[in-house]
């Protein structure tokens, strides 16, 4: 029999308002599991469940596509009955519905009703095409594998034609040759055996060079397992079985004409963070609409600092390469914000950040390899398992102990950082407690329920305590991409996989069954992304094999090892080039500029009329203090019919007059050097001078220096070459003398940056 349809397995969720945690209410949803493929007269169980806390709602089963199936009793959770007869290929769709007690479909906290379906294929098995391994005419065997009988000690009973495979060693393969008489989608099914006491295998499957990764059980037998669907040619195509962990033994492969895949399902831009900033609110639109139809583009960033910045060294080597396009997400690591950690100076990478956003307008994530508390073999600090000791559930134990509140301490730490860009208004895709499932770091080294509790004291410390609603929280999956790691929807925005290949930079590695098997138990919910992988791949061909990844992120090259392939460094520019180029990929000249840059040109001359033109975003100040008087005078003007004006009656000692303006979120300087403006007073004395001041995005004041009003005005110069953003700019007018009964007046015209 073909396929086997299961549910999913959620973990607990846990209360996070204070640092006790116990079991709280959990939102409800419901899971039809996997689409698989029967053949006629087999028995179709389909397992489908309620997760989330459970009062007194029940399942609902209903048909919605396909020729009739009697379903006997559609409340029960597993629905099952026999495949019927079929011509052909025939689909059926079966709908789960979350009810109530009164029979009504529930809704979630957006009004969406809660459903999941499932999707069962039922095939003419001569519509069934069967590779043996043994048959050398359609199967080629490469490395030290053999094909054994009853007499080898890797024997194993049960498999399909006249024998089997010897173990798949590191290096072996099993190369399948098949010429199809039309192209179109197929189901690939791997039928496979491990040996009792070998343990669980990761196994790989190339079609046609698209790999997909699998979790191969210790069986003891020979099994079946769905490879997944694949885009295949008319005439010759090939699929590889070999690499991953090795040491499994191969019986055959077999394909199934199928049905193109479904896209994902659209995903509302809503975040975890009910008081998510709109910057925030506004990355996640963007990638929502984006998703299932293109993939962005990201690169990540090594911290290694030069003089005193953090230079985008991997971003140049995308943008040298393609010479048009840059990588639209750069990722950064805060590995070094941990008290442990004893290195280099690492101050200035948040200023580095918010200068390459402000600059460049790229989407900013960052992740924190986290150098581990205590416990440490290395003087700066250790992020991996095996240099350290530290006892992650040992700390979460005890509140009190130092282990505990330097786990705090170091959250803080990076919090502070994370509060500068806050500050900025930066939304950050925010990637902590990576990879915890491969158990390499100690994250991850004493289990899910360790790792899933300290998720949610950082998800508590960093959004309640120090309000960061500028964090878009992402989780990483790797390896079997277990559910038991999954901190829960309500504290995921987006859910990842970092993957790599084997060789490191093969880009046409996609990565579809892990996206596949994310998108099914995500599906509608969240968004799914690559979030880090070995090399620029070729997003065309993920697209082609159904693999809508939200965005991917390259590691950054190891510049310090010439052997290395990861990166841009192990990659041909050509390569990078083509691969950036793709029509289905969001680079930076494509994302929006949320923020309006101020470019070379007038940037106000004050013509228009009061209707439209806001001039409560300036101010008009009598030393040191907003006085009425503002105004849009035709008294005086530079350029045009009227000027920014000022009249105030001036009293003895009043000497510093100011007009000024400081714009919400400030102003993002563009290609500038230079601001200019032109000033003048009337009936303000013979010593009236007047300076040109701006202040940069520390509210740090720079000025022209004082010039004397001349005939008809002076035109002001101030040099800001180096500065990316100004908090606000205005004239300062000083030593003004009025009349008494005569009010005085001061103006400004012709700003210009250039």
């Amino acid at each position: 029999m073909l396929g086997g349809l299961t549910g999913c397995v959620e973990g607990e969720t846990l209360n996070t308002e204070t640092a006790q945690y116990t079991p709280e209410s959990r939102p409800l949803g419901v899971i039809a599991g996997s689409d698989g493929e029967f053949a006629p007269g087999t028995e179709v169980v389909i397992e489908g469940r309620l997760v989330g806390t459970i009062t007194d709602e029940s399942i609902l089963w209903k048909q919605t596509e396909g020729a009739p199936i009697q379903i006997d009793d559609p409340k029960k959770p597993t629905l099952s009955f026999t495949a019927p007869q079929v011509q052909a290929i025939e689909a059926y769709t079966f709908e789960i519905t979350a009810v109530d007690s009164n029979g009504n479909i529930i809704e979630d906290q957006d009004g969406n009703q809660l459903t999941d379906d499932v999707t069962i294929t039922v095939f003419d098995p001569e519509k069934l095409i069967t590779l043996e391994a043994e048959d050398s005419n359609v199967a080629t065997l490469n490395g030290t594998v053999v094909i054994v009988d009853e007499t080898d000690d890797m024997y194993i009973s049960g498999h399909s034609g006249s024998g089997h495979t010897s173990d798949i060693n590191p290096g072996d393969s099993v190369v399948f040759n098949i010429s199809l008489e039309e192209a179109g989608y197929y189901t690939v099914y791997l039928n496979y055996a491990i040996g009792t006491g070998y343990g669980g295998k990761v196994g790989q499957v190339k079609v046609n060079g698209v790999a997909a990764e699998l979790s191969l059980s210790e069986t003891g037998k020979f099994e079946q397992i769905r490879v997944d669907v694949f885009n295949m040619s008319e005439g010759e195509n090939t699929i590889e079985v070999g690499g991953g962990w090795s040491y499994y033994r191969v019986d055959s492969i077999q394909l199934l004409p199928a049905a193109a895949p479904a896209g994902p399902l659209s995903v509302e831009p809503s975040l975890v963070n009910p008081d998510a900033t709109t910057s925030a609110i506004n990355l996640m639109e963007f990638l929502t609409q984006n998703y299932g139809s293109s993939t962005l583009s990201g690169q990540t960033e090594f911290p290694a600092k030069v003089g005193n910045e953090f230079p985008l060294t991997n971003f140049d080597a995308i943008v040298d390469a393609t010479a048009d396009d840059a990588p639209a997400i750069v990722a950064f690591d805060y590995m070094n914000y941990s008290a442990s950690y004893n290195g280099s100076d690492i101050a200035g990478l948040t200023d580095s950040i918010i200068k390459a956003h402000k600059d460049k307008n790229i989407i900013v994530s960052a992740l924190f390899h986290w150098r581990a508390p205590s416990g440490n073999e290395t003087e700066q600090g250790c992020f991996y398992s095996d240099c350290t000791s530290f006892d992650l559930t040992a700390a979460l134990s005890d509140e009190q102990s130092d282990d505990y509140k330097a786990l705090i301490n170091d959250i803080d730490t990076v919090a502070l950082e994370l509060t500068k860009l806050a500050n900025a208004d930066i939304p950050v895709l925010w990637r902590p407690l990576h990879e915890a499932e491969g158990e390499w770091f100690w994250w991850g080294a004493h289990g899910s329920d360790a790792l899933k509790q300290l998720w949610k004291i950082m998800y508590e410390r960093m959004t309640n305590h120090h309000q960061l609603n500028n964090l878009i929280w992402v989780f990483t999956h790797t390896q079997s991409l277990s559910a038991d790691w999954y901190p829960g929807d309500e504290y995921v925005d987006i859910v990842g996989y970092d993957g790599y290949a084997e060789p490191k930079n093969d880009d046409e590695v996609t990565f579809k069954s892990q996206y596949s098997t994310l998108k099914e138990r995500h599906n509608g919910k969240k968004l799914v992304a690559l979030t880090e992988t070995g090399t620029i791949p070729n997003v065309q061909t993920m697209h082609e094999q159904n693999a809508w990844w939200s965005f991917f992120i390259t590691w950054n090259s190891e510049t310090w090892d010439s052997s290395s392939v990861i990166g841009p460094q192990g990659a041909d520019n050509s390569t990078i080039d083509s691969n950036y180029e793709y029509d289905g990929v969001i680079n930076l000249l494509d994302i929006p500029n949320v923020v309006e840059k101020v470019e070379a040109g007038l940037y106000e001359n004050f013509e228009a009329s009061s209707n439209d033109f806001d001039i409560t975003t300036w101010e008009f100040q009598n030393n040191w203090s907003p006085v009425d008087g503002i105004n849009l005078s035709t008294t005086w003007f530079a350029d045009g019919m009227q000027s920014l004006g000022g009249d105030v009656q001036l009293v003895e000692g009043d000497d510093n007059v100011i007009l000024q303006t400081y714009p919400a979120n400030g102003l993002q300087l563009g290609s500038v050097s230079t601001l200019k403006v032109t000033a003048h007073s009337i009936n303000a004395g013979s010593n009236v001078q007047v300076q040109l001041f701006a202040k940069d995005q520390d509210d740090d004041w720079r000025d022209s220096g004082a010039f004397d009003i001349e005939e008809g005005g002076v035109q002001l110069s101030l040099d800001i070459s180096d500065l990316s953003e100004l908090s606000g700019f205005g004239v300062r007018f000083i030593g003004a003398q009025g009349e008494q009964n005569s009010p005085s007046q001061f103006f400004i015209d012709s700003v210009i940056f250039e």
